[in-house]
């Protein structure tokens, strides 16, 4: 009986996993313009939003509504924050990131490397899993200039984005 309900468990993981909805986090930065804008940054993208090529663009990095500035505490702020050698932009490795809390407005997880480069709800619950995605020691990196489209505070600007995590959960 105890085999039984082994097995069944083993199956709900697999097939969630299955199912699970691929998304990708970048490490991304726009230069301070003045005292209030710019810095570092996190985006996510569903793994459909990418193009034909499975690339992220400059259109969809420029224009992405999830993406959430770098902070110290997440626990009342939507924002993230990024723990590890890898996490300054300006040393940026995803293979060096130890631990990303983000708070978003779709909830707040936790990734840890040191646990199975698992995805953690508030509760501690098991919700997927990201893995370090780019080159070795460095990052898929972009520049990308802001349309003139954009708003006034960022036509004319550039956001710089670097690969970080790849992840497989049906939380976003």
């Amino acid at each position: 009986m105890k085999l039984i309900l082994h097995l069944a468990a083993v199956i709900q993981l697999l097939v969630a996993y299955a199912t699970a909805s691929p998304f990708y986090v970048w490490n991304t930065y726009i230069p301070k313009k003045s005292l209030h804008s710019g810095g570092q940054q996190f985006a996510f993208f569903h793994e459909a939003e990418l193009d034909d090529r499975g690339r992220v663009t400059c259109d969809l990095l420029t224009d992405t509504n999830e993406i959430y500035p770098a902070c110290l505490d997440a626990s009342s702020n939507w924002c993230v924050v990024c723990d590890g050698d890898g996490c300054p932009y300006d040393k940026r490795d995803a293979y060096k990131i130890t631990r990303l809390e983000f708070h978003t407005s779709w909830g707040h997880y936790t990734w840890y490397k040191d646990q199975d480069h698992r995805i953690k709800d508030t509760d501690g619950k098991d919700v997927g899993e990201c893995i370090p995605w780019g080159p070795e020691g460095g990052a898929a990196e972009m520049n990308c200039t802001f349309p003139d489209s954009a708003g006034s505070d960022l036509r004319g600007r550039y956001r710089l984005g670097s690969s970080a995590l790849y992840c497989k959960s049906d939380i976003f």
